[in-house]
């Protein structure tokens, strides 16, 4: 797994981590891309400024492969817990997709999602995104 991005250290000591509640909108964001089944829909949504760090090309490589030949056509239960780190807020979720491959098969999968949120200018933006697994 990579590294976790780290903030930057004059932000370290003056801003809070975002709250759950400030990031629901990034997080409802995230949840409505996962219908396209593609990891770029997803990326679109981390702030611009990291959106060129590697990671995200690694996020979006990750994700279409966890997905490949597979079209996702319904969304299931999601969950997501999160925790501070420092000033960060990292949000677990756990998404069921609905999920059917070339042959029309259908399953019902997991896919845990992580995502990294700080403050930047006053509000909470999503630095990094991390597919663990497809279940």
């Amino acid at each position: 797994m990579p590294a976790e991005p780290a903030a930057p250290a004059a932000s370290r000591a003056t801003l809070p981590a975002p709250t759950l509640a400030q990031v629901q909108p990034a997080l409802s964001n995230l949840v409505a891309s996962l219908p396209s089944g593609r990891g770029e829909n997803m990326a679109q949504w981390i702030d611009s400024g990291f959106r060129a760090h590697p990671d995200t090309g690694r996020f979006v490589g990750r994700f279409n492969q966890l997905l490949a030949g597979q079209r996702v056509t319904q969304l299931g239960q999601v969950r997501f817990s999160s925790r501070t780190q420092g000033v960060q807020l990292v949000v677990d979720g756990v998404i069921g997709l609905h999920t059917q491959d070339m042959n029309n098969e259908a399953r019902v999968r997991d896919l845990h999602l992580r995502a990294f949120f700080q403050p930047q200018d006053g509000q909470a933006v999503l630095t990094h995104l991390v597919a663990e697994k497809l279940q």
